[in-house]
């Protein structure tokens, strides 16, 4: 996937007009989990254009989602050149100037619960992720990184709630934070600055920024970097990630 457009739903009666379209795709399914995508269309090699429900953009966007899917929390995804922007709204405008939908439009129409199990996958691909992570050593729940760093649980839990630690989501919604927080070679104070500077990124987000080499930092990740004391460089870098 390259791109997703996320727009939100404001005009009901083209909602009611697919759910026509739809059926039995519109209404909730068997599990009585309610369809995230309205609507969607394959514009082919990759790009997908795919309008959420307001209750999908509340529910990936909120502070509490796994699968954080805004904008702002996809700054490690590759940009787009001009010139494939340009092929996309080339192929956008060649399905809006052919009018009502084709055959071919209607055979590339992805269905919202095609698109409910695409997100889905998505999710159990990060919850995988995290679940490595965690066997490997990187992530550590409360306790342990609470006796690796001296202090207590709630310590942590106020650190976090100042933004000056993040957590992922873990197995039966355990909180699961780096072992970097506790890393000996890093000045604590310092890597709590430069969480603090993510402001409210998603966790997922904030460990891509530490875990990812950098050319601003030489090519180094941000955890190499705090190693080597260069602080003020990774606090430019972190600024510069949140902002971009």
């Amino acid at each position: 996937m390259s791109k997703q457009s996320v727009e939100k739903t404001t005009r009901p009666r083209e909602l009611r007009q697919d759910q026509a379209r739809y059926g039995a795709h519109s209404k909730e399914r068997a599990s009585g989990s309610p369809a995230l995508i309205l609507r969607g269309a394959d514009l082919g090699d990759g790009f997908y254009v795919v309008q959420l429900t307001d209750e999908a953009i509340e529910k990936l966007n909120s502070a509490t989602s796994s699968l954080q899917f805004s904008s702002q929390h996809l700054r490690h995804v590759p940009k787009m050149s001009r010139e494939q922007m340009a092929d996309l709204v080339a192929r956008i405008k060649r399905r809006s100037s052919a009018g009502s939908a084709t055959a071919e439009d209607e055979a590339g129409m992805v269905s919202p619960t095609e698109n409910l199990e695409f997100l889905e996958r998505l999710s159990d691909m990060e919850r995988s992720e995290t679940s490595t992570l965690e066997k490997s050593g990187q992530l550590l729940d409360s306790q342990v990184l609470a006796a690796l760093m001296g202090v207590t649980r709630q310590a942590i839990n106020k650190a976090e709630a100042e933004l000056r630690m993040f957590s992922l989501d873990g197995a039966a919604g355990k909180k699961l934070y780096p072992a970097f927080f506790a890393d000996k070679k890093i000045d604590r104070r310092a890597v709590q600055k430069v969480s603090k500077a993510l402001e409210r990124l998603a966790g997922s987000s904030k460990l891509q920024f530490f875990m990812n080499p950098r050319v601003s930092l030489g090519k180094k990740t941000p955890v190499e970097a705090l190693r080597r004391g260069k602080f003020e460089q990774v606090l430019a870098a972190a600024v510069a990630f949140r902002e971009a």
